[in-house]
């Protein structure tokens, strides 16, 4: 990881502010070739040792459009690992939640608002 120790502190940063209750979303974008899944791995790998919970998405500009994609991409692997916090608990989300993530929409509509 030459030559980003600033962004692996930053992004470090970040990290503990999850652990201490500042959750936070990161958008890691640039050209090609240039490390940024390497970078997310070790942040992630990080974070996941912290005990801190890492929803992953990611974006493409080849192939069509899917709206919000990674965010998709990021609840449907919270789903999958049956941690989706239950109606409850999502407030005025829960009904986004189930148009975004249709796995959860039978779940998520049954609860009481």
């Amino acid at each position: 990881m030459l030559g980003r120790d600033g962004d692996l502190d930053s992004l470090g940063r970040l990290v503990a502010g999850a652990r201490s209750g500042r959750g936070c979303a990161v958008f890691v974008a640039g050209e090609p070739g240039i490390g940024k899944s390497r970078l997310v791995r070790e942040v992630v790998a990080g974070a996941a040792a912290a005990g801190v919970v890492v929803l992953f998405g990611r974006g493409s500009a080849i192939g069509p459009m899917v709206p919000f994609r990674p965010i998709v991409e990021a609840l449907l692997s919270l789903s999958r690992a049956g941690r989706v916090p239950g109606g409850e608990q999502l407030g005025p989300y829960r009904d986004i939640l189930g148009r975004l993530v249709p796995r959860e929409r039978r779940r998520v509509a049954g609860r009481a608002r």
